[in-house]
């Protein structure tokens, strides 16, 4: 356009201006320069009678958002027990305990608060019976702190294991460390 300019003693402005006029007369077709890349299809687009369209894809696609949008909603609405089990299912995985960080759990643990009094109990309990037994697994734990919720006796060996006083082995059985 520079050139074009120069060539006929226009300045830039004059020519642009001219040629926009030219453009709205329909005298030519003028297409401004930009930055950005262009694309002209050099054959025309199908008529919309003529295009495509597969009805049975179509149901299937839509009925397959419509069980994900569900899904959302079912996650987002209902009383579930734990979120990220609710997701790991949804996604096919098999999940057998709860999270423990989420949201509900979090609300359930709070409910499931045990006492410091009771804590202490428990865990005097569980660490007297591994002193006198090597290994003892979840059921015979439960057993001798039968007066406790099972949350409660798995709580306290949680946390044993945190503080790295018990360990776990085969699957739900406890030894000393």
């Amino acid at each position: 356009l520079g050139k074009l300019a120069k060539n006929y003693h226009y300045n830039l402005f004059e020519l642009r201006t001219m040629l926009r006029n030219l453009q709205k007369w329909e005298v030519i077709f003028y297409q401004e320069a930009t930055n950005k890349p262009t694309i002209q299809f050099q054959i025309d687009k199908l008529p919309q009678a003529n295009m495509p369209f597969d009805n049975q894809q179509y149901n299937l696609r839509k009925k397959t958002k419509t069980e994900q949008w569900n899904a959302i909603l079912d996650y987002t609405k209902s009383d579930l027990d734990c979120r990220q089990s609710f997701l790991l299912k949804y996604f096919g995985e098999d999940v057998q305990e709860a999270c423990g960080v989420c949201d509900k759990c979090l609300a359930s643990n709070a409910k499931t608060a045990i006492s410091e009094r009771d804590f202490l109990e428990i865990r005097i309990a569980i660490l007297k019976a591994l002193k006198e037994t090597p290994s003892l697994n979840i059921q015979n734990l439960i057993i001798i702190n039968e007066k406790f919720k099972e949350v409660y006796i798995r709580r306290v060996l949680d946390r044993l294991i945190e503080l790295d006083l018990v360990e776990k082995f085969d699957g739900e059985s406890f030894r000393l460390k």
